[in-house]
């Protein structure tokens, strides 16, 4: 996490940052809800559901106090024969995802590090298809800035389905002081708190880079 670039609601950093939740508003209010591919990668696909997960959100304004639900989906045509991974998440201001602030809430290969800072709502689901993963997360505010419009990036990829996990192909959450694969596989989220750095075949693999927005974040009703 880019603990030095970022400053939550909540106060400056080593502080946990605030919890945003969402909820629908007047849609003449609603700004363009847009997901912007990098050249070549349209075959992932990142979406903001309802809370039942059953279809995708109408609208992109919130309000604090909800939750925000998104499914991240590999759509090729070998979507099959694949698992889906998300190796980071990344909320900005602004899509560029390098731009300050900016705050990493799944980093490390599949590590959602928001929870062990203090975003107790922030986990992977239970899988519902190997290339699919659906993410329930407690937003980002960012402290100090007039804007209030979020974007979220993340980084994708579709591994060969006899991969199943591993240190680098994971989705791993904070439940109870410990790290648990949404997979089954434990022991691949060990390395959580240092470095994940075993490297795959990358010709197995197929990755992309999606980001979601804006979100538009009013305070109160």
């Amino acid at each position: 996490m880019d603990l030095q670039e970022v400053d939550l609601e909540k106060g400056l950093l080593p502080d946990p940052p605030s919890q945003m939740w969402w909820r629908k508003e007047d849609d003449k209010v609603e700004p363009d809800l847009k997901m912007h591919f990098k050249a070549g990668l349209s075959a992932f696909s990142l979406k903001l559901m309802t809370d039942d997960w059953t279809s995708e959100m109408s609208s992109s304004v919130f309000y604090l106090g909800d939750i925000l639900h998104l499914e991240a989906t590999y759509t090729g045509p070998d979507a099959g024969q694949r698992r889906l991974f998300i190796d980071s998440c990344v909320a900005t201001l602004t899509p560029d995802a390098t731009s300050v602030p900016r705050y990493y809430f799944i980093e490390n290969h599949g590590c959602v590090t928001d929870a062990k800072e203090g975003g107790s709502n922030t986990l992977f689901k239970p899988r519902t298809r190997t290339d699919s993963l659906q993410l329930q997360l407690d937003a980002l505010l960012f402290h100090h800035d007039p804007r209030n419009s979020i974007f979220i990036t993340c980084q994708m990829k579709a591994t060969s389905e006899m991969w199943k996990t591993s240190p680098v192909n994971k989705a791993c959450n904070y439940i109870h002081s410990r790290w648990k694969d949404v997979d089954g596989n434990d022991g691949v989220c060990q390395c959580c708190d240092s470095t994940c750095h075993k490297r795959p075949i990358k010709n197995m693999m197929v990755c992309g880079t999606v980001t979601l927005g804006p979100l538009m974040i009013l305070p109160s009703k």
